[in-house]
């Protein structure tokens, strides 16, 4: 599974409200799987300030070597890290 997953919230959109993204260096395009065949042929986001600022929350699922989290404290508005990928005493980081 990919590892870091965003959502924008937007009322109406087709997964109860929510627009769901993904960011992993090394699964650029999501494969076919039984368990969740809608996500079939989705793209990894550019992982830049732009794109950081557009999503609501970004879930962290799987800690990369390499993936420029300062970036992500810095742009990012609520981080949700499930791996203990960033520093403890961020305000908008919540661990999970």
């Amino acid at each position: 599974m990919p590892g870091i997953f965003a959502a924008t919230f937007n009322p109406g959109t087709q997964t109860r409200g929510a627009e769901i993204a993904y960011y992993d260096p090394h699964i650029p395009v999501v494969c076919p799987i039984r368990k969740h065949p809608r996500f079939e042929g989705m793209r990894s986001v550019n992982w830049d300030a732009e794109t950081l600022r557009g999503f609501s929350v970004v879930v962290i699922c799987t800690a990369h070597d390499g993936v420029d989290y300062d970036l992500l404290l810095q742009h990012g508005h609520l981080i949700v890290d499930t791996r203990n990928a960033l520093p403890t005493r961020k305000v908008k980081v919540w661990k999970a």
